[in-house]
């Protein structure tokens, strides 16, 4: 154990916090939750039917055609199958139970 690691020996946090300190894991989790409740009440009948809510947040196949979408490669991580609600609670599950030890490895910032 470092000099750097001891709690005691850590600089104080300034600035405005809101809640406290959460991990990424937990962040991580409610954007998940968010975005999922967001496909369920925008998504209509049909949410993958194209143009549909979920059908932007995924990766097409033309994005070598289209390199500005790049961004879907980031919100395709996020999308979950509103008909299905298992395939969230394992997903979110998963990322608890393993994601806790490797953001404490790596710390927030480089686990984000």
């Amino acid at each position: 154990m470092g000099l750097y690691d001891r709690e005691y020996y850590r600089e104080e946090r300034t600035g405005w916090r809101l809640g406290g300190d959460h991990s990424m894991v937990n962040i991580l989790i409610a954007i998940n939750v968010a975005v999922f409740l967001a496909e369920l009440v925008f998504g209509g009948a049909e949410p993958w039917r194209p143009g549909g809510f979920v059908d932007h947040l995924c990766v097409h196949g033309d994005l070598f055609l289209k390199p500005w979408n790049a961004w879907q490669l980031l919100t395709a991580g996020f999308a979950h199958d509103p008909g299905n609600i298992f395939h969230i609670l394992f997903n979110m599950f998963a990322l608890w139970l393993f994601g806790r030890d490797v953001e404490a490895i790596y710390g927030r910032n480089e686990f984000l």
